[in-house]
């Protein structure tokens, strides 16, 4: 596990990375000149974790990095500038216009090809440019899916080129990397005429000594699974992809000890902010990246129109209709959580097209099997955009079912407090779960999830859930949830400014330790 730490202020120059000599500063992650959402980078990232204090073989020099994508807001940015303190070369894939307007820094590769075309010219970059560590946010949409999808092909081209050229110099600087990552995606776009192949073929190649050195490994950042004060960064796969073992033996002691958090404070508001101002970038570049593809199916006008929105109505509507006390106060209830619309864990992970297809069926469950007293809550999710909606849907399956009046849809409400006025909670694979486990509230899975565990979820058809709900055994969750944070978690949050920069840390002391 990595943690985060609060330390005073450091004087000017304290950040300065030691060791060779480096190009000349570069903005950092604060408010600037330039393009972008200013208003996201208001407010600068001050407090920092300790120095890294890396034992031999754990710098990150030699490192070649490629974010290929980051979470919405300036955190890449902040990553990246972390990274290259430590020694790294960094690079980052712009797909679109929201990715240039929070990057603005060195760096940048532009990809404005066709998206069929994106896991071959990966393959390229990762050969020709010895990169060691490739990192993308989430499992979702074909930019990501073009890393995960072909890993195994690309960690043998790495260990392949990094054979190869060995004995080269490891040492360049981000600048030069993606210059050259550039150069090869405007080439892989040229003609495909003999002389143009002869002049590829004629290209040095500086990939060698890095990727020898360091095998390729391929980061997965997603929010995290113990949330508010958590990040999940893991190889290769998050979520039901994720390697944790599925075995509940594997969490036996010794149990690994969780070090004091930083409180991640207030993330909501940022991360609006964030998301809506990433989308409302979109289209101002369309001319430039006019092939990019959205990884959701509503276009990125109406999902910023969407959660501004919803954000507002949010603050202004009435707490009482989701509020656990109230709703308790009408009979025991159970609680069903939605996912993102188009969420990646909602279409990858279940055998549910949308949050509708996974309504239907619960409420069909609830309606034939659920003692006539029982009540249920259909829990909408934070980040939803409003573009679908889901309350109306609620309601029209509830009438078809003849359960209308026993039937409450909600917009917020605080989690744990549900949890712990609740009699069990629904989910397809939502880490609401991971909550509700925590307040030993019985949990129901019904897609594909890694904490779907016997003795940490219920493991019998729905149809019994409502009656004989199972809950979890708390001495198994916590030697789980003290096993997850250590392998896969890192304290701090990617939206609230003053946490961009310990988190940032932490991340990079986390790959460094990874040989």
């Amino acid at each position: 596990m990595a943690d985060v730490r609060i330390t005073p202020r450091h004087a000017p120059g304290d950040l300065a990375p030691t060791g060779p000599a480096r190009a000349p500063a570069r903005p950092g992650p604060g408010p600037g000149p330039g393009p972008g959402p200013g208003p996201v980078a208001a407010v600068s990232a001050t407090l920092a974790a300790p120095p890294a204090r890396f034992a031999q073989g754990q710098s990150l020099k030699g490192r070649r990095f490629l974010i290929v994508t980051a979470p919405f807001g300036p955190f890449g940015r902040v990553l990246a500038e972390q990274l290259a303190a430590e020694g790294a070369s960094v690079a980052r894939m712009l797909f679109n216009a929201g990715d240039a307007a929070y990057w603005r820094r060195s760096g940048a590769v532009p990809y404005t090809g066709d998206v069929r075309r994106w896991p071959a010219r990966l393959a390229r970059l990762v050969q020709d440019q010895g990169l060691t560590d490739l990192i993308v946010f989430g499992e979702g949409g074909p930019y990501n899916q073009g890393v995960l999808s072909q890993a195994r092909k690309l960690k043998a081209l790495a260990a392949g080129a990094g054979a190869e050229g060995r004995g080269s110099s490891d040492v360049v600087d981000e600048q030069s990397l993606a210059q050259a990552a550039s150069d090869r995606v405007a080439n892989d776009s040229a003609p495909n005429t003999p002389g143009a192949q002869a002049a590829r073929l004629r290209e040095p190649s500086d990939s060698g000594a890095a990727s020898a050195a360091h095998p390729l490994r391929i980061w997965v950042l997603e929010n995290g699974y113990f949330r508010p004060d958590w990040i999940t960064v893991e190889e290769d796969g998050v979520n039901a992809s994720s390697g944790l073992p599925r075995d509940r033996t594997a969490y036996d002691p010794p149990i690994p000890e969780i070090l004091p958090t930083r409180p991640a404070g207030r993330i909501l508001p940022h991360h609006v902010i964030n998301i809506s101002l990433y989308h409302v970038a979109q289209p101002l570049g369309r001319l430039v990246f006019r092939r990019y593809v959205y990884p959701y199916t509503q276009s990125p006008w109406l999902q910023f129109i969407g959660h501004v929105r919803r954000y507002l109505s949010l603050t202004l509507r009435s707490r009482t209709e989701s509020d656990a006390g109230v709703i308790r106060a009408r009979g025991p209830f159970f609680i069903a959580c939605l996912q993102r619309e188009g969420d990646a864990q909602l279409l990858r992970y279940s055998h549910y097209a949308d949050n509708t297809a996974f309504l239907a069926e619960v409420l069909s469950s609830f309606a034939r099997h659920a003692a006539p007293d029982a009540r249920l809550v259909i829990k909408n999710h934070p980040l939803d955009p409003g573009l679908v909606d889901l309350a109306r849907m609620t309601h029209i399956l509830a009438v078809e079912r003849g359960i209308a009046d026993r039937v409450d849809f909600i917009d917020g409400g605080n989690l744990a407090a549900l949890c712990r006025a609740s009699n069990g909670m629904v989910v397809n694979n939502s880490s609401a779960a991971l909550s509700a486990l925590g307040f030993s509230t019985p949990v129901k899975v019904l897609g594909e999830a890694f904490f779907d565990i016997d003795g940490l979820t219920d493991q019998a058809p729905i149809h019994a859930f409502w009656t004989s709900p199972t809950p979890p055994d708390d001495a198994l969750f916590n030697r789980f949830k003290a096993h997850v944070i250590a392998r896969t978690q890192v304290n701090g949050n990617y939206h609230e400014p003053k946490a961009l920069k310990p988190t940032a840390k932490a991340l990079a002391r986390k790959f460094a330790a990874a040989r």
